[in-house]
């Protein structure tokens, strides 16, 4: 059972401040999954509900954590060098949006948590139940403010200023880090294998157009 998402090919990092907003997409699909859910019933009694949560809880576990590692490791450092007076004025909202990774990511382990006691045990107990809509609904609105600055401001200044040669890179260490993670995640499912072999292969592919453009390795 898959959950529509994105229309984005999952190996085009050729573009990756719209690769980006894609999983902004994508973490604000399956919150707004995880939190119906929640608001809707403590039983979940119906397969659908349960397997789309299943399907919710494991992107939730990775995708926003690979996510803030692209922004931490490769945007953000990027745009902390430029000297620009657009940069400096938003250098000091780069270190929030970084405090907000790291809280959002302690949210994300305790809502997992919750769901998956939900999903193992049955009903919660009130206090619970309670707790883990209110968890839901403070994650999406804290995720909603984050996510207009970055689509709105910040993805558009770098747009503006960083080199295509540097989008390339980041492009490029964006799909690196998505291989790496298949092969820790499975390196024996014959899906993983073709999955490792695609993204490895689109890796190289975008590291030597780059270096045919001119470009060192990064």
């Amino acid at each position: 059972m898959s959950i529509p998402v994105s229309n984005m090919p999952e190996e085009d990092f050729t573009d990756p401040l719209a690769r980006l907003q894609d999983s902004h997409r994508r973490i604000e699909r399956f919150l707004e999954l995880t939190q119906n859910i929640a608001l809707r019933t403590n039983r979940l009694s119906d397969s659908t509900d349960r397997e789309h949560l299943r399907l919710a809880l494991r992107y939730l576990r990775n995708g926003p954590r690979v996510h803030s590692d692209d922004e931490e490791m490769s945007l953000f450092p990027r745009l902390r060098q430029l000297r620009s007076n657009d940069c400096l004025l938003v250098a000091a909202t780069i270190d929030d949006l970084e405090k907000e990774h790291n809280v959002a990511a302690h949210s994300h382990r305790n809502i997992e948590e919750l769901f998956e006691r939900w999903l193992n045990s049955g009903p919660l107990n009130q206090g619970h139940y309670v707790q883990i809509v209110q968890m839901t609904n403070s994650l999406r609105e804290a995720y909603r403010s984050h996510i207009e600055y970055e689509d709105t401001v910040l993805f558009p200044l770098a747009s503006s200023l960083l080199t295509a040669e540097q989008l390339s890179i980041i492009g490029s260490e964006m799909l690196d880090r998505r291989v790496r993670a298949s092969v820790s995640m499975s390196s024996t499912s014959k899906c993983a294998i073709r999955r490792q072999q695609h993204l490895r292969s689109s890796s190289d592919e975008t590291i030597q157009n780059y270096e045919k453009s001119g470009g060192s390795r990064p």
